[in-house]
């Protein structure tokens, strides 16, 4: 794609200058919000679960938003989400080799997928298990409301103070 990135050294008004220069020229803008981000997900550079890290490393208030978008960043989610659909697959295989040939070979059903189901339960315990923790990472990232109450001078600021630290 014909993109130009520019770095600028110097103070604010080398700056002005040169986005006033380049705002002179044909044919040339200053990119979007989230533009390069787009472009790498659309070239497939990013998948999806990066440019959602990028938005929330970008918008982190706290070191544990900034913790944990670089986690997703760093491809934890893309090897569990990997590892839960390789799971997926063998069990499908063993189920659809079951069809194929378990009444050639005398294998009986219950005995035979036995195995499968274990690892089926296993791998959906720990989706549910994930799907628990994203809820505590949404809380994480968005943040809690709360209201206290009470009378004046009760300790509602020191209390506040306290959970936040």
């Amino acid at each position: 794609e014909d993109i130009v990135e520019y770095h600028c050294h110097g103070g604010v008004a080398i700056v002005n200058s040169v986005l006033e220069a380049l705002g002179s020229c044909a044919g040339l803008r200053m990119a979007g919000p989230g533009e390069f981000t787009r472009r790498a997900y659309l070239n497939g550079r990013m998948d999806l679960l990066e440019a959602e890290a990028l938005n929330d490393l970008i918008h982190a208030e706290t070191s544990g938003q900034q913790k944990q978008a670089m986690r997703q960043m760093g491809g934890a989610h893309r090897r569990l989400y990997q590892q839960w659909r390789t799971g997926v697959m063998q069990c499908l295989a063993h189920v659809n080799a079951f069809i194929d040939y378990g009444d050639d070979a005398g294998l009986e059903e219950e005995e035979t997928l036995a195995p499968v189901r274990e690892d089926a339960g296993a791998i959906e315990d720990e989706i549910r298990r994930h799907l628990a923790d994203g809820k505590r990472g949404e809380t994480l990232r968005s943040g809690l409301r709360c209201a206290l109450v009470g009378p004046p001078n009760a300790g509602k600021s020191s209390l506040l103070n306290t959970l936040a630290a």
